[in-house]
C-alpha cells in the first residue's frame, strides 16, 4: 500500500511539472498592449513570435489563428481589471499581471495544453470521432450576424471575437474543433480555390426578415440560424474543411469518421 501511495504521488508530481513547464513559458508566447483612443483604454491580446529553435515555434508562429481562437474564446482573464490596472502600472507590470492571471486560468490552461499535446502528437489515442457534416455545422457559426438595426440593416462578422461560440461555454462545446474550423475558414476566406466567401455573400443576399414577426433580437437570432443552415450545406466549405483536415490530421484532436479521400492542397498546415 505504501509503495502504491508513493507511486501515485510521483505520478502526480510529474503531471504537475509537465503542466508547469508549459505555464512557465507563457511570458514567451503571450502579451498584452494598452491602447488609448479618444480617452478610452483598450487592452489588446497579442501572441509573440518565438525563436525557431523552440519546440513550439511551428504552433505559435505559423498557427497564430489556431492558438488565438482559444486565447480569445476560452480565456476568462478579466480584461476590465487589466484595463484599470494599466492606468496604475507600466507595461512591464501590466504584462506580469496578465501572465499571472493567464497561468491561473484553468479553462485556458486546459485547452491550450490539449492544443499543444495534440500538436506534438502526444494524445493520439484519445481523439474524438466526429462526422464531416458535424464539423461543417461547427464551421458555419463563424459566419455571424452581430447586429440588426431598426432600419433593417444587418451587420456581419467573420472574426475571432464575434461568432456563434463567443461566451457560450456550453457542455457540448468542442473548442479544439472550433479552433480548427476557425483557422481553416480565416486562412482560406478569400481563396478562389474554394469560393467560400462567394457562398457566404450569396447567402447574405437571400436572407430576408420582412415577413418575420418579432423583436429585433428575435429577428437577429432568425438571421443567424438561416446563415448557419445555408453555410452548413456549402459544398465548398465542406471540401475546404475536409482537405485541411487531411493535410493536418496527425496534429488534430479528432478523427473524421465518415471519410476516406485523398487530400488537396490548402493554404494552412499546422
Amino acid at each position: 500500500m505504501r509503495l502504491l501511495i508513493i507511486t501515485l504521488f510521483l505520478l502526480y508530481i510529474n503531471s504537475v511539472n509537465g503542466q508547469g513547464n508549459l505555464i512557465d513559458e507563457y511570458h514567451l508566447f503571450f502579451r498584452v498592449e494598452a491602447k488609448e483612443y479618444k480617452g478610452k483604454t483598450s487592452i489588446l491580446k497579442k501572441i509573440n513570435s518565438i525563436p525557431k529553435s523552440h519546440k513550439l515555434s511551428k504552433l505559435i508562429n505559423k498557427n497564430n489563428l489556431y492558438v488565438n481562437y482559444i486565447l480569445t474564446n476560452y480565456c476568462k482573464v478579466d480584461m476590465d481589471y487589466l484595463r484599470d490596472y494599466s492606468k496604475k502600472k507600466d507595461s512591464l507590470e501590466l504584462n506580469k499581471k496578465y501572465i499571472e492571471l493567464l497561468q491561473s486560468d484553468l479553462l485556458f490552461n486546459k485547452y491550450f495544453q490539449a492544443q499543444v499535446d495534440y500538436f506534438n502528437q502526444e494524445n493520439s489515442n484519445t481523439k474524438d470521432r466526429i462526422t464531416l457534416d458535424s464539423i461543417t455545422s461547427i464551421a458555419s457559426k463563424f459566419f455571424y450576424a452581430s447586429k440588426y438595426t431598426n432600419e433593417g440593416d444587418i451587420y456581419w462578422n467573420v472574426c475571432v471575437g464575434k461568432n456563434g461560440y463567443k461566451n457560450s461555454f456550453k457542455n457540448d462545446m468542442k473548442p479544439l474543433v472550433e479552433a480548427f474550423c476557425f483557422n481553416a475558414v480565416m486562412s482560406n476566406l478569400q481563396d478562389t480555390t474554394y469560393d467560400i466567401y462567394q457562398d457566404y455573400s450569396n447567402a447574405r443576399k437571400t436572407i430576408k426578415v420582412k415577413n418575420f414577426k418579432g423583436s429585433n433580437e428575435e429577428k437577429l437570432e432568425y438571421i443567424r440560424n438561416e446563415m448557419y443552415k445555408k453555410m452548413k450545406h456549402s459544398k465548398n466549405l465542406s471540401q475546404l474543411l475536409l482537405n485541411t483536415y487531411q493535410n493536418n490530421k496527425n496534429k488534430l484532436s479528432f478523427i473524421i469518421s465518415d471519410i476516406n479521400t485523398t487530400p488537396k492542397q490548402t493554404r494552412n498546415h499546422l
